[in-house]
């Protein structure tokens, strides 16, 4: 849900944070990789390393236009109506996945990973298992021009750690479906920027504005080409959401996801 101009963040108890050079800044006083947690395709640079995670650094005062107190109770009710709809409806649906899922490649069915989210505390986000057990060392062997393409996008198209049943599920965004839970349970909202990864903290150029928000299951990164747009266009469109944002955008956004997603448009 937004948070009112008035409002001030809630300081976790497992983070302790500090006001630097005598303003609002706040500066996290310990690594935001404290209490990581291996995920199931293998732990990341940054899980293996939880000291090296940069600080999330923002400031008090939102940058967001004065949000009325109707309008964010509005959001959050469209959130859990959404998502407690949705969810029922594709409970079939989920079930065939989970048994696709399962049938295709070892592993498990359910995929988890930690998340920066609203003023970068962290959470667990919930997906269909997409990759091969063994993603972190078909990672290692990726050529140089599939790194490149990698730092630039933040995907890769014609990825080798993807299975064959997480190709079409990423294809249709299905592998999203489990989100539904974050969103129902108030760690994202049903609309807003996608959850950034934990080892894309340092190329976060703008957290004071990114970070003040809950992470979307849908944006406008998502409607707005999706994996073929650049990180720093993705940046951008996320500060663009979070300044301008209504409740008619979110219906917009929400209304574009269907089409697509159902064109797979920028989807692998």
């Amino acid at each position: 849900m937004l948070n009112h101009p008035d409002t001030q963040p809630s300081l976790s108890n497992s983070t302790n944070f500090f006001t630097a050079g005598g303003g609002d800044t706040l500066v996290e006083e310990r690594p935001l990789g404290r209490d990581r947690e291996p995920h199931l395709h293998g732990r990341s640079y940054y899980e293996r390393n939880p000291r090296r995670y940069p600080p999330i650094r923002y400031v008090r005062e939102d940058t967001l236009r004065a949000v009325s107190l109707q309008a964010r109770i509005s959001k959050r009710c469209l959130d859990i109506i959404a998502a407690l709809v949705l969810g029922i409806l594709a409970i079939p649906l989920i079930v065939v996945i989970a048994i696709w899922v399962k049938l295709d490649s070892p592993g498990n069915v359910f995929f988890s990973q930690m998340r920066p989210g609203r003023y970068g505390k962290r959470f667990k986000i919930y997906k269909f298992r997409t990759m091969h057990i063994d993603a972190e060392q078909r990672f290692a062997r990726l050529s140089p021009e599939l790194r490149a393409e990698f730092e630039q996008y933040g995907k890769i198209k014609n990825d080798p750690r993807i299975t064959r049943a997480g190709y079409w599920l990423r294809r249709l965004s299905l592998d999203e479906l489990p989100q539904l839970w974050n969103v129902l349970i108030g760690d994202m909202n049903l609309v807003g920027p996608r959850a950034y990864l934990l080892e894309q903290l340092p190329q976060i150029t703008n957290p004071d504005i990114v970070f003040q928000v809950k992470p979307g299951l849908t944006g406008l990164w998502q409607v707005s080409g999706r994996s073929s747009i650049p990180f720093e266009r993705r940046l951008k469109l996320d500060a663009y959401y979070i300044r301008k944002w209504s409740l008619k955008m979110d219906l917009n956004i929400l209304l574009r996801t269907f089409s697509v997603v159902l064109k797979g448009t920028g989807a692998y």
